[in-house]
């Protein structure tokens, strides 16, 4: 029986790269005060910073949730992620054919397309894992590709973008917890990648029909 992985990672940025993110940062030209110069840069590098963590080569998994089918969300590993998904892709080895394989199982992402399944690839090529998992990611990042992966961003906004926080408050009166990604703790940014995971999840079943 075939299984249905909903997936959402959380991100931060690659400390080591900080100083090549930020290289060309300057002061407004106009500033000649040394500590209005000094003030200006810091506030563009913490800009730059929250523009880091949502920059798929310059940041890296802070924590990954994931549901399978109706198992409640959790929190796991970047193995563990890829295990799931590389066991899919040997299961799938094994049917005679090609439309089954690429029937076999499905992902569920918002965005995914475009920020989770890339930041997860760059890690693992990174960190030198090596799986068959990689490549079938990749795959799963056709635009407009439903077939295995729905990306609900890309299927429900249609071009037109719309938060997953938007989403779950106009189909599932459902609103987001606000959180202050600076200063939570661990705890709380694994709760809110569990709310994210549970939110996607009722979006799937509420227009599963229509995929």
């Amino acid at each position: 029986m075939s299984k249905t992985y909903i997936v959402d990672i959380e991100s931060q940025p690659i400390e080591a790269l900080k100083e090549l993110f930020f290289n060309g940062i300057k002061a407004a030209g106009n500033l000649k005060d040394p500590e209005k110069i000094e003030a200006d840069i810091l506030k563009k590098r913490e800009a730059a910073t929250k523009g880091m963590s949502v920059d798929i080569d310059f940041c890296e998994i802070k924590c990954i949730g994931l549901k399978i089918d109706d198992e409640p969300a959790k929190i796991v590993s970047l193995e563990e992620f890829i295990g799931h998904i590389e066991s899919e892709v040997n299961v799938a080895a094994e049917i005679a054919s090609d439309f089954n394989k690429r029937h076999f199982y499905r992902l569920v992402t918002f965005n995914g397309k475009h920020f989770d399944l890339p930041v997860i690839i760059r890690q693992c090529l990174r960190l030198g894992i090596k799986s068959p998992a990689i490549k079938e990611l990749q795959r799963l990042t056709k635009k407009w590709d439903s077939l295995t992966h729905i990306d609900l961003l890309e299927v429900l906004g249609n071009g037109e973008y719309k938060s997953l926080d938007l989403y779950s408050q106009i189909y599932l009166n459902w609103p987001k917890k606000p959180i202050d990604f600076e200063t939570c703790s661990m705890e709380e940014l694994h709760a809110h990648c569990i709310d994210d995971v549970e939110q996607s999840s009722k979006l799937y079943n509420k227009f599963k029909e229509i995929f």
